[in-house]
C-alpha cells in the first residue's frame, strides 16, 4: 500500500491521473456509500458523513461547502474558489494529522499519507489554473466528493472514534 500510494504522489492532477491516484490509494468499490448522495459532480453534505465528533464534523461540513463553491464557480471565480478549497484542505488535514500524532492513533501513517497525496494533487490544480487549464481542475472537483466520502468512512470514522475515546473535543 505505501509503495503504491507513494507512486501516486508523483502523478499530476488531471482526470485520468486523478482517478489512477485515487484507485491506488483506495482500491476496490466503497461499501455503504449509496446513501451519501455524492454524485460525481455534486458535493453535498449528508448525515451519512456524520462522525459524532464535532470538531471533525465541522471541518468536514466546511470542506464540502468549499468544494460545492468550487464546483459551481464560473471560470473567473474558479481560481479563488480553488485556492480557498486547497487552503481549507491543508488546514483540515493538518489538524487531523496533529490529532493523530498527539494521541498515538494506530492508522496515522496510512491516513496521513493519503492526506499528503491528495493535497499534492489539489495543489497541482492551482498550477493548472495559473496555466489556464481549468477542465482538469473541474474534473478533480467533480471527483473529490466521492473520494472524500470513501476517505471519511475508511479513515475519519476510526479517527473520530479514537478521538472520542481520548476525550478530545
Amino acid at each position: 500500500m505505501a509503495s503504491q500510494a507513494l507512486s501516486a504522489k508523483v502523478v499530476c492532477a488531471g482526470s485520468r491521473r486523478w482517478r489512477a491516484a485515487a484507485a491506488k490509494l483506495r482500491p476496490g468499490p466503497a461499501t455503504g456509500l449509496k446513501e451519501l448522495h455524492l454524485m460525481e459532480n455534486t458535493a453535498q453534505w449528508t448525515t451519512a458523513l456524520w462522525l459524532d465528533f464535532d470538531p471533525l464534523d465541522n471541518m468536514n461540513r466546511e470542506l464540502m461547502a468549499r468544494l460545492a463553491q468550487a464546483q459551481a464557480a464560473s471560470d473567473a471565480e474558479l481560481p479563488q474558489a480553488w485556492a480557498d478549497l486547497v487552503a481549507h484542505v491543508a488546514m483540515h488535514f493538518g489538524q487531523e494529522d496533529t490529532w493523530m500524532r498527539e494521541t498515538g492513533h494506530g492508522r496515522a501513517d496510512a491516513h496521513a499519507l493519503e492526506h499528503r497525496v491528495v493535497l499534492n494533487l489539489l495543489r497541482e490544480g492551482v498550477g493548472q489554473i495559473r496555466q489556464g487549464e481549468l477542465e482538469p481542475v473541474r474534473q478533480m472537483a467533480r471527483e473529490l466528493g466521492s473520494w472524500f466520502a470513501r476517505h471519511t468512512h475508511a479513515f475519519d470514522a476510526g479517527l473520530a472514534l479514537h478521538l472520542r475515546r481520548h476525550s478530545l473535543s
